[in-house]
């Protein structure tokens, strides 16, 4: 038992300091970048696509802040409404351009569903996915798009600057928590191994795309589909959009299991017998140290929770573990508690929020593995 919870140490302590610390060194060491400095004789035209359910709130600011981008080509903004019972595709239709376009589907399906449709639609080879809450700087989207004069990127990633980051104190934490994966993303970006975006801030090669399944998300199954066929996915910290974040642990957790069991399904379903078919060694690590071994870090801490409360009495290494374990579950409740407060513990807030999400993620690991998946829409706030 005392071996196990090692293991099960070891494991948190790879996932959580050393895979980030490592890669981070490495990226720093590596001299040149793959990506070559291509620039476009001719910007190429974009298409944006916007899912949206019941977005009548948010839709018209959304479509007014892409068309005061400074981005210089042809711009095509196409709303896929996901059966809305409001005014979502009225108000994107009164606009009257003939580059913007509701797609009205009468069925509520999910994001996927309506993205494998609505890629079809798109007039242009780069597309761009994009939130109906999210708000681009203006310009975002040259940023993004620049890569792509490099035949090699089939996928481009932008960075999400969260306006409500410090907010409460899981909003906070959530905040300190994107700090680290941005220089993850960064330095996996730059070895060439970075297999997972964010699907506020996407852009993806038209003829690279393929469908999923209603359970997946484009941040987690198109973006893994490139990495595992061989193109290029390129972070731009340059290109930035912002967005919220959830505030409550409830909002948090419930966000969490969502996105949980769509990540991990994607990772078991697509990810693992590609990457063994393939020999994809650096995609194949990337995706195990970034993603799937955070996804099983609540069995980790509750392996080695169970293992040493068993051999407490036996090992003075079992007693300082468990009483570790014990101290960092009483600061989350202290966090809980003063999660509103205007002065806030941190180191409280901290501990709230990484109890919480790995308890999420525990369950959204199981929902996976029970074919219990989400396909609507994750409510942040």
């Amino acid at each position: 038992m005392i071996i196990f919870m090692l293991f099960c140490i070891l494991l948190l302590g790879y996932v959580w300091l050393i895979y980030p610390l490592v890669i981070i060194v490495i990226s720093r060491l590596k001299t040149t970048s793959f990506i070559e400095n291509n620039t476009f004789k001719e910007w190429p035209g974009i298409s944006i696509i916007i899912a949206a359910r019941n977005e009548e709130k948010v839709i018209k600011q959304r479509i007014i802040n892409l068309l005061n981008s400074d981005y210089p080509g042809e711009i095509e903004i196409l709303v896929g409404s996901d059966g809305s019972t409001d005014t979502t595709a009225e108000v994107v239709d009164s606009f009257n351009m003939d580059n913007i376009r509701a797609i009205k589907y009468h069925v509520s399906r999910g994001r996927a569903m309506v993205h494998n449709d609505t890629v079809p639609k798109c007039k242009h080879k780069i597309i761009i996915f994009t939130d109906a809450e999210t708000n681009f700087e203006p310009d975002c989207l040259s940023n993004l798009v620049k890569p792509f004069a490099n035949k090699q990127i089939g996928c481009t990633v932008g960075r999400i600057l969260y306006d409500n980051a410090g907010k409460t104190g899981i909003s906070e934490s959530a905040g300190l928590y994107w700090k680290m994966e941005e220089a993850i993303r960064i330095a996996e970006s730059q070895l060439g191994i970075l297999c997972f975006g964010t699907g506020a801030c996407t852009a993806i090669r038209k003829s690279l795309f393929r469908s999923m399944n209603p359970w997946e998300d484009i941040d987690y199954a198109a973006t893994l589909m490139l990495a595992i066929q061989g193109s290029r996915i390129q972070y731009v910290p340059e290109a930035i959009a912002h967005d919220i974040i959830s505030e409550s642990p409830q909002s948090a957790f419930h966000t969490r299991v969502r996105q949980t069991s769509r990540s991990f399904t994607s990772i078991i379903k697509r990810s693992i017998p590609a990457i063994i078919s393939k020999s994809s060694i650096g995609i194949a690590v990337a995706s195990f140290s970034h993603k799937t071994g955070r996804h099983l870090s609540p069995f980790f801490l509750l392996g080695s929770f169970v293992s040493s409360t068993i051999t407490f009495f036996d090992s003075f290494l079992s007693q300082i573990v468990l009483l570790i374990l014990l101290a960092f579950s009483l600061l989350s409740i202290v966090g809980y508690f003063t999660n509103n407060c205007t002065f806030r513990f941190r180191l409280g807030s901290i501990a709230l929020s990484f109890f919480v999400l790995n308890l999420a993620r525990g369950i959204g690991v199981i929902q996976a593995l029970t074919n219990k998946r989400a396909t609507g829409y994750v409510t942040r706030i």
